[in-house]
């Protein structure tokens, strides 16, 4: 009777840990996220939204908002999402499995279990003594397993020139989609292990190598030895299964309005270590179980505690851990991963100190849910952001602009700007009406104006069409899947614009 009175006093919530309901205390802070969370949906437009809390070892939060696609079917905590770059902790802890087990040595070259592995690039500080004549070879052996866990060997994040397309399905995605580091065509940005930079190579390869010392396929390994002792039974490697438990739809942003993407390059089943495993909120509250008590979830574990930390930890401050980054959120120390493919988009935060972890997965994405300055975040890492300072009672992170607020101010520049180029359109022919009337012709003058139509109509029309047809940028062909509205219209205005050049050419010659 004195235990009814009490959680009748303090209010309690069911909790699933290790297969049971528990009771866990907490006041209305839960409702306060739910009122956060509706509201955030509304001001980031975003379709669906699911949403997982973990707290000293169990789950006291898991709920769907939102709809998984045009039907109306409800978000659920067990609707499955492509979880994008928080694949990469799941591929770091198979390896860390594998290191355990006596299979990889963390620090032995990449090519002990990859021997064909080749690229080209500069030698690092440390073997400035080496000729240049076996420079491409001597760079090569120097990558070692660690240095792609911590995203130090190297390598680009846009290697271009790839073997087969990302939307390849077939069982040997992996291998194919790793051909172009066999052929030596992939060239380093910079010397190995001398600084981070961000790129998915080095997490498709860590896939291709758990391939080669286990024997047995990535998904199958990953499911069997992480995905099964976790309790995750709505985590996939493969679409087709993920599709038959309801995998959410991805939606992308046309000027605001969210629209699904139905097209192949949604999954790419040979980039599935780096960025396309699909799990839901309720198997990640699991993963972050684990996470938060050193390997173990129900009766066993996943990884020792001395390999948890490891994983955990970057080696140098602001840079990257195996499948994480370290950062503070209002003020509490954190550590957790953004993760985004086309039309999804998730964030993890979990903190050991204060024993909380926030699991966020949404179906839309675009590439203004990134921040300008920091492309490592997103809208839900703003709102998983949120979640942490309101469960540990802080004040909320800025807020800066919602996406409702960025749509207004690209939409009406759009509108600006079309209405400025039909103005000046029209105004072509007054010009040149008022030109011919003209008793005389300033030859200086009119070589000026046609200068200044090459420049104007001309040059930049082109650049855009070079883009498009190259891969001299390929952050613009990246921009064309995620920011798909923008590009399509300044590929239009890009055309028009030339148009209109050439009708100002003619009529300049004509004078």
């Amino acid at each position: 009777m004195v235990l009814m009175i009490s959680l009748w006093i303090n209010g309690f919530f069911l909790l699933e840990t290790q297969g049971h309901q528990v009771a866990y205390g907490a006041d209305d802070v839960l409702s306060k996220v739910d009122a956060y969370i509706t509201d955030e949906m509304k001001a980031q437009s975003i379709p669906g939204l699911a949403l997982g809390i973990v707290k000293d070892g169990r789950i006291i939060h898991l709920k769907g908002y939102g709809q998984t696609d045009s039907s109306g079917q409800p978000v659920t905590a067990e609707t499955p999402f492509i979880i994008g770059s928080n694949s990469k902790s799941i591929t770091a802890m198979a390896v860390l499995q594998l290191v355990e087990e006596g299979k990889i040595d963390l620090d032995a070259p990449v090519q002990q279990y990859i021997p064909a592995f080749q690229v080209v690039g500069k030698l690092s500080s440390s073997d400035s003594n080496s000729t240049a004549g076996n420079q491409s070879q001597d760079a090569s052996s120097q990558i070692t397993v660690r240095h792609l866990l911590h995203q130090t060997s190297g390598l680009p994040p846009f290697p271009g020139d790839k073997t087969v397309s990302e939307s390849y399905s077939e069982a040997d995605a992996l291998e194919k989609r790793t051909k172009i580091y066999m052929d030596g065509r992939v060239e380093l940005n910079r010397p190995v292990g001398q600084s981070y930079e961000y790129a998915n190579d080095n997490y498709v390869l860590l896939g291709l190598i758990v391939q080669k010392v286990t024997g047995q396929s990535y998904e199958s390994y990953i499911k069997e030895h992480i995905f099964t002792p976790l309790g995750m039974d709505r985590s996939f490697t493969l679409q087709g299964e993920a599709l038959k438990h309801g995998l959410a739809d991805p939606h992308r942003r046309w000027f605001g309005w969210n629209i699904a993407y139905t097209s192949s390059h949604a999954y790419s089943r040979g980039d599935v270590p780096a960025g396309y495993i699909m799990s839901s909120a309720k198997d990640l509250s699991h993963y972050l179980i684990a996470q938060l008590n050193e390997g173990y979830y129900d009766d066993g574990s996943v990884l020792s505690p001395s390999s948890m930390s490891l994983m955990q930890t970057e080696p140098v401050p602001q840079t990257y851990a195996m499948g994480w980054l370290s950062d503070k959120v209002s003020g509490i120390p954190v550590i957790g991963h953004a993760g985004g493919t086309i039309g999804y988009q998730s964030h993890i935060w979990f903190s050991p100190e204060a024993g909380i972890g926030v699991v966020v997965l949404a179906n839309v994405l675009n590439a203004m849910d990134s921040s300008f300055f920091d492309m490592e975040t997103s809208t839900t890492t703003h709102i998983a952001s949120g979640v942490i300072s309101q469960m540990m009672n802080r004040t909320l992170p800025a807020q800066g602009l919602s996406m409702q607020q960025k749509y207004w101010i690209v939409n009406g520049l759009v509108v600006l700007l079309s209405a400025w180029f039909l103005f000046s359109l029209v105004r072509v022919l007054k010009r040149y009406r008022r030109l011919s009337a003209l008793h005389s012709t300033n030859s200086k003058g009119l070589v000026w104006r046609a200068v200044l139509i090459i420049v104007l109509h001309l040059f930049w029309p082109s650049t855009v069409l070079l883009l498009t047809v190259t891969d001299i940028l390929p952050i613009w062909h990246v921009l064309s899947l995620y920011q798909p509205d923008i590009i399509l219209w300044v590929k239009f205005m890009a055309i028009a614009v030339f148009l209109k050049g050439i009708a100002e050419i003619g009529l300049l010659l004509k004078k």
